[in-house]
């Protein structure tokens, strides 16, 4: 089930070691799925449709496999009940007609993106909905998927090619308020032992709040092992950040959280749907070669 080699960002999903990894959990998957969903790093790759007709298929995203971070609650979410099914291959998400279908791409909202070839993939969230798509899916009658790249999906809307950007960053705002959170963050994080912290919920919805200044305080990379992902290793963290004062370090391997092994994208982007309601936290890493859990709580 993994993209091996996979070069990744999401912007917006470094959310998962935040709020507690949802301000912790946020951040990591965002993380993760930051280096997973090449949204903030690298370079500005574009992974074109094959020129060969190909039946859109995603053998590795399984829809179960999916579903079940949200059917099993795992990461504490205040919501109750059965998790809402939602569609993971060239399913109809908005219009139903070729009239509507012209318009729906103005009700998309592209959440991520995983650049890798012909295997490349596109987090995209029409109204309460997400749903993962491939090159050459189609989203609606008449709207394909073309190409995707880092920050951007073309969309071919009966012929005519429309992109789908990420939202743009509130660059001012966010650097006023990431320096301002260094502060509140040194006021709410505290470490209760070597392996345990208790956040403030001011802190946490502070994070939660503010995402995008958090984005651009570390970056993870995917460790592979015989050409599978095994988790991901931390390689760069700003001093006095976030991610610093809940005990990450550089060279750490982030390989589980909440008991869920990150051994593929998809992992990633599944617990990134919960982590974001999540009250309880813990982080399973390899540190210098050996194993340690991480647990994070609000207060």
């Amino acid at each position: 089930m993994g993209l091996a080699a996979v070069q990744i960002d999401l912007q917006r999903l470094l959310n998962y070691l935040l709020l507690l990894l949802s301000v912790v959990g946020g951040i990591i998957s965002g993380m993760l799925v930051t280096r997973l969903l090449d949204l903030s790093l690298g370079g500005a790759t574009m992974a074109p449709v094959s020129s060969v007709s190909r039946q859109v298929r995603a053998p590795q995203l399984q829809e179960d496999d999916f579903q079940i971070i949200l059917d099993r609650n795992l990461f504490n979410s205040a919501a109750t009940g059965t998790a809402e099914t939602m569609s993971l291959s060239s399913t109809v998400i908005a219009a139903e007609t070729d009239e509507a279908a012209a318009g729906a791409v103005t009700d998309l909202i592209l959440i991520g993106t995983v650049v890798a070839g012909d295997e490349s993939l596109a987090l995209i969230q029409s109204g309460p909905k997400a749903a993962i798509f491939q090159l050459n899916a189609e989203l609606a009658p008449g709207l394909v998927v073309s190409q995707i790249g880092r920050k951007l999906v073309v969309l071919m809307d009966h012929g005519v090619p429309r992109e789908l950007l990420l939202k743009p960053r509130k660059g001012a705002k966010a650097q006023l308020v990431k320096k301002s959170d260094s502060v509140a963050t040194q006021q709410g994080v505290v470490a209760l032992d070597g392996s345990r912290w208790q956040v403030s919920k001011a802190v946490a919805n502070n994070a939660r709040a503010n995402l995008n200044s958090l984005l651009q305080t570390a970056r993870m990379i995917p460790e592979i092992n015989n050409g599978k992902t095994v988790g991901f290793k931390l390689i760069a963290i700003d001093k006095g950040s976030l991610l610093e004062q809940i005990g990450l370090r550089v060279g750490d391997l982030i390989v589980e959280i909440n008991q869920v092994k990150l051994n593929s994208p998809e992992k990633a982007l599944q617990i990134f749907q919960q982590v974001r309601e999540a009250n309880n936290i813990s982080l399973g890493l390899v540190r210098n070669g050996k194993p340690e859990t991480f647990e994070y709580s609000f207060e």
